[in-house]
């Protein structure tokens, strides 16, 4: 079973070979140093982004 920590989706299937990643440390400093720089406050519209769909910015 393959899932996230981010949801309590899961997937189950049979798999030939599995890639763990344990993540790793946010450059959290850095995204609110330029927070205040960017033009839409650094919100995505997942939906948006995963369609290849403009972002629109309120």
């Amino acid at each position: 079973m393959i899932g996230t920590d981010y949801s309590d989706h899961t997937y189950e299937m049979d798999y030939d070979q599995v890639v763990v990643n344990y993540g790793a440390m946010p450059l959290d400093e850095l995204f609110f140093d330029l927070k205040p720089l960017s033009s839409n406050a650094g919100e995505v519209d997942q939906s948006a982004l995963i369609l290849r769909q403009v972002q629109e910015v309120s």
